[in-house]
């Protein structure tokens, strides 16, 4: 999906937002408007390019679609996304200016799925000690195809001093929600959705279970592939025993719809133990069909683990 943004900030000078201007709600599809009210006090002479730092959902595609343009008492103009090997001025850990701002200021309340995008000022704007400057930016872009509440930030700084210093401004406004789609909201304000649910929710390794996976979970790696495929392992009298062939029909999920698969499975025919007794530490994970994208449980960093919980 696809959002408004904009960042204001003017050189060696103390930058305030005044007040941003921004749809609490919006359809799927509208081109909103987001519009910055700001007020710069200009500590010495100077001229800078502005960076302008807005943070949106992943979905919405700002890169493809945002204008941003300026009005003010220095002067008008229109901002372009900064280059992506251009280096934001006195970072500590030689990043560009999206990244910069994703280190410094973090994801706000959205517990995924957003980022930084940055735009950079087509010309420089010239200052005057002393001379209060005034303006508006305003930010254009239209909003996605899927329901959704995320939290949108705003960065102002500019390319003499970049956002570690003090003459930045950064701010966060309250979620806004997107309406009108055909999908079930996706909170981005509120937690991280589960990848796994087990059906039925009690069950020993003996019984048949069903496992559901949202590759829309905390981690995506696998939104939007063609197929996804379980991976399976497990202790079998104290060998390790690997089932991830991308070729084994019984490991082959179905798709449910865009990014939810499931998959029915029994332990005990899979590993073929005749004992249930036998088998433990079973666990799994999810990958492509090629095999080079892996979904591991994500609280952990290893395999979801399949625990018996009938007792």
């Amino acid at each position: 999906m696809a959002l408004l943004f904009f960042a204001f900030f003017l050189f060696t000078m103390c930058i305030t937002i005044l007040e941003i201007n921004q749809p609490t709600s919006a359809e799927v599809g509208e081109r909103i408007t987001i519009t910055l009210d700001l007020k710069v006090a200009p500590s010495t002479d100077d001229e800078q390019h502005l960076i302008l730092g807005f943070l949106a959902p992943v979905s919405w595609s700002v890169a493809d679609n945002a204008t941003v343009t300026y009005t003010s008492s220095a002067g008008n103009g229109t901002m372009s996304l900064a280059p992506d090997d251009e280096q934001a001025t006195n970072t500590t850990e030689m990043l560009n200016w999206k990244d910069e701002m994703t280190a410094v200021f973090g994801l706000g309340e959205n517990y995924g799925k957003v980022k930084w995008i940055a735009f950079k000022s087509d010309t420089k704007l010239t200052a005057t000690k002393d001379v209060e400057i005034t303006g508006h930016v305003q930010l254009e872009v239209t909003v996605g195809s899927r329901n959704l509440k995320t939290q949108l930030g705003y960065v102002l700084a500019n390319t003499g001093y970049g956002v570690r210093d003090t003459y930045h401004d950064a701010q966060f406004t309250d979620c806004m929600e997107i309406t009108g789609g055909t999908n079930s909201m996706d909170d981005l304000c509120g937690s991280a959705p589960s990848s796994v649910i087990f059906q039925p929710e009690t069950f020993a390794l003996e019984d048949i279970i069903k496992i559901n996976f949202n590759a829309d979970g905390s981690d995506t790696s696998l939104v939007g592939v063609d197929q996804v495929y379980l991976c399976l392992s497990a202790n079998i009298e104290g060998r390790t025993v690997n089932m991830c062939d991308t070729s084994n029909e019984n490991l082959k999920m179905n798709k449910m719809e865009a990014n939810l698969w499931s998959i029915t499975i029994w332990p005990k025919g899979l590993f073929n133990v005749s004992n249930v007794g036998d088998m433990s530490d079973v666990s799994f994970s999810f990958q492509n069909e090629a095999g080079d994208i892996m979904v591991k449980d994500p609280n952990s960093g290893s395999d979801f683990l399949l625990e018996q919980n009938c007792n």
